[in-house]
């Protein structure tokens, strides 16, 4: 999808009414949130000019909240870490405003009225969405829950129904708060349940772990009960006395709890291992439904396994809406028909998928029909849905390293993918100019900007090469004919081919996947007298390096390894000098 930017990237002027692009004569900036071009010194660049500026969709993350026809969405490592998407046509999502948000990294959030809650870690900021196209953060009205926090980020999830705002954290002697709100935005805390002497020390060490960026499960208000989770446990409270909450049960799961769904009196539970350090993130996992019918002695009625790493859920009638990571099928190794190497299949051993699933007989949990996402490298080992929204036959999805994607679930046993939004791009690595159009480098995809007038260039917001993404020191190259790009992911045995079907293409498909010696992992690569150079390590002794030179064959489609350089053994990591 294409969309004009009125800030977009960088052309410049050098001394005359020309337009030169990336001349010795000038610096091209990647700066995180942008891509812009200003002089590195100017008395060298004397009559550089300014001219525009392209805005990607920098964030990390994706969480929100919908109502109506606009979706509220977070992300963080931004300075557009807040954003209202036009929802009301799922195939063509928009952003209609951004905003900072507030200090800190934007994670989960709630709606009350005309007011979004945002989680930044240490501070839960208010922004005013009376009109959605221009939120305003209420900068008066930050609130700092723990102002004499130590240790680990307090993970905080949160609902603010008629005047109170019921608060979880991983604090377990305040692990459950009540506020009133009064004025505007200005909590007043009238309750605070003291959970330490229920959670076992298994479950506190989960909640203690630096790692956990995110409280990864709802909370979830039902009538006067309140339902959320912490580490290992599940967890109901009575608020039906707001000022004195009680528990109605607090129950041990086999697994860390990152996903809720309620159903009347049935509490449907995702669970995996990703956060305790055990290794497999889908050891113990499951989604168990529980039976609230009797608080003091929860029964399980039933559980469904057929998810790999189950995360998201979402319940309607007796369809229950499962993402997470399914297993990936031998079938499904490959991208476009080029089939996976090894690098590949140890990085989607999984992948992001969505499970329909038939909940009425809870012993037996059926599976009506599963949707594959496609395939996008994650990062840190992070969540993959935090957040999703059924309206009107459609299901809103939150990508986490993608973005938005919107699945036709009007039958439920037959989901299509419908749309979708990128708003995940990390640090821009390179640019790489071709004609007419500049292809920009960055974690999570390659974008490609129209700068056929450089003053209005026109990104493609969605990119592509998802899948072998993840570029940190090696950076992708081109082949002098334009249509080739050559990609080598850190420790990674194989480089990428990509294809651009013609010069200045806005996106490319991978065509060809080049094996590395057997047991050499890739560290970098390069384009010099027609050759492609490659940096080698040995497997597991990074200390080694050779250098293996590659000819281009079938036009660049292919590579043809001509020449190795060993290059001895050295006392530190081997990158290129």
């Amino acid at each position: 999808m294409k969309t004009r930017s009125p800030d977009s990237l960088a052309r410049m002027g050098m001394g005359s009414s020309s337009t030169i692009l990336l001349s010795t004569a000038v610096l091209v900036a990647a700066c995180w949130p942008a891509l812009s071009v200003r002089s590195a010194e100017t008395r060298h660049l004397a009559g550089v000019e300014h001219v525009s500026t392209i805005k990607l969709p920098h964030r990390w993350g994706v969480d929100f909240v919908k109502r109506g026809n606009y979706l509220y969405l977070t992300g963080s490592e931004s300075q557009r870490k807040f954003a209202v998407i036009d929802a009301s046509d799922p195939r063509n999502l928009k952003v209609v405003a951004e905003n900072e948000a507030g200090l800190y990294a934007a994670r989960n959030l709630c709606i009350h009225d005309n007011l979004i809650l945002t989680n930044l870690y240490r501070y839960i900021n208010a922004i005013d969405v009376s009109d959605p196209t221009q939120p305003e953060l209420l900068l008066g009205c930050q609130w700092d829950v723990d102002p004499e926090r130590q240790g680990p980020l307090p993970h905080y999830r949160f609902q603010w129904v008629g005047k109170h705002v019921f608060l979880a954290c991983a604090k377990p002697q305040r692990a459950f708060r009540v506020y009133e709100v009064e004025r505007l935005f200005l909590p007043k805390l009238v309750a605070t349940v003291d959970l330490s002497s229920r959670l076992d020390e298994a479950c506190v060490k989960v909640l203690s772990a630096a790692q956990q960026w995110y409280p990864n499960a709802e909370m979830l208000v039902d009538g006067a009960t309140v339902h959320t989770s912490f580490g290992t446990h599940v967890v109901g409270f009575d608020v039906r006395n707001p000022a004195a909450p009680s528990v109605l049960y607090c129950h041990k799961m086999p697994a860390n709890v990152v996903g809720l769904a309620l159903a009347g009196k049935r509490l449907y539970v995702a669970m995996n291992s990703r956060w305790t350090k055990k290794g497999d993130p889908g050891q113990d996992a499951s989604v168990a439904v529980v039976d609230l019918a009797s608080p003091a002695s929860l029964k399980i009625l039933g559980e469904y396994r057929g998810m790999a790493v189950p995360e998201r859920l979402l319940i309607a009638g007796d369809t229950l809406y499962l993402v997470g990571e399914e297993k990936m099928p031998p079938e499904a190794a490959n991208l476009g028909g080029v089939p996976f190497t090894r690098g590949l299949k140890e990085t989607f051993e999984r992948r992001v998928a969505l499970h329909v699933l038939d909940a009425a007989n809870p012993a037996r949990i059926v599976c009506r029909a599963s949707l594959p996402f496609p395939l996008r490298v994650g990062h840190y080992g992070d969540a993959v849905c935090r957040a999703m929204a059924l309206d009107g036959g459609v299901l809103f999805v939150a990508d986490h390293d993608y973005g938005v994607r919107t699945v036709d679930v009007s039958d439920p046993g037959r989901p299509r993918l419908i749309g979708g939004l990128r708003t995940i791009t990390h640090e821009v690595r390179k640019v790489i100019p071709a004609g007419k159009t500049l292809y920009i480098v960055n974690g999570s995809c390659v974008n490609a900007a129209d700068i056929s007038d450089p003053q209005r260039p026109l990104l493609d917001v969605e990119g592509s090469l998802s899948a072998i993404a993840g570029w940190t020191i090696s950076q992708p190259v081109f082949h002098p004919n334009g249509r080739f790009l050559y990609s080598l992911k850190r420790g990674s045995y194989e480089v990428a081919v990509a294809e651009f079907q013609k010069r200045g293409a806005a996106r490319g498909e991978v065509v060809n996947l080049v094996r590395l010696p057997d047991g050499w992992g890739g560290r970098d690569l390069g384009w010099a007298r027609d050759r492609l150079f490659v940096l080698g390590t040995k497997e597991n002794e990074w200390a080694k390096a050779e250098l293996f030179v590659f000819q281009p064959v079938d036009g660049g489609k292919g590579l043809k390894l001509t020449a190795r350089c060993p290059l001895g053994a050295f006392k530190s990591w081997v990158g290129w000098v």
